[in-house]
């Protein structure tokens, strides 16, 4: 009875990272998500993260005009700056008092994404 919890343990230890693989999400298109402050940003920023990285290896910047809102649902499409394995964060930028830019924490990470290249369209051979 006592090896019970060792095998759920060992089950799960198997199981998890393989679920965790299958939800990594290729060449994603769309950015999604809700913003409080949006009617005072004046862009957003996208970084784009390797592995555990605390700081962004790259980043992008969204201008507001790009974002559709919905109903307390922003969006836009992913910019693909670089190939590879990523997460994403995002911070929204406005317009300080007496001007200059200052910009929100970073949110939390996307999953996981693969961003490879596109494949090319209309071949022909003649």
């Amino acid at each position: 009875m006592k090896s019970w919890p060792l095998v759920l343990v060992g089950f799960c230890m198997w199981i998890l990272p393989s679920i965790a693989q299958s939800q990594t999400v290729v060449n994603p298109k769309i950015l999604e998500w809700t913003a409080p402050d949006h009617a005072i940003t004046s862009k957003y920023e996208v970084g784009y993260f390797l592995g555990s990285a605390t700081d962004p290896f790259q980043m992008v910047d969204i201008p507001v005009s790009a974002v559709i809102a919905g109903t307390g649902i922003y969006t836009t499409g992913l910019p693909r700056p670089a190939l590879g394995n990523f997460t994403a964060k995002l911070k929204a930028c406005g317009t300080a008092a007496g001007g200059g830019v200052v910009c929100s924490d970073w949110s939390n990470a996307t999953g996981p994404f693969v961003l490879n290249p596109a494949a090319p369209t209309g071949f022909n051979a003649r």
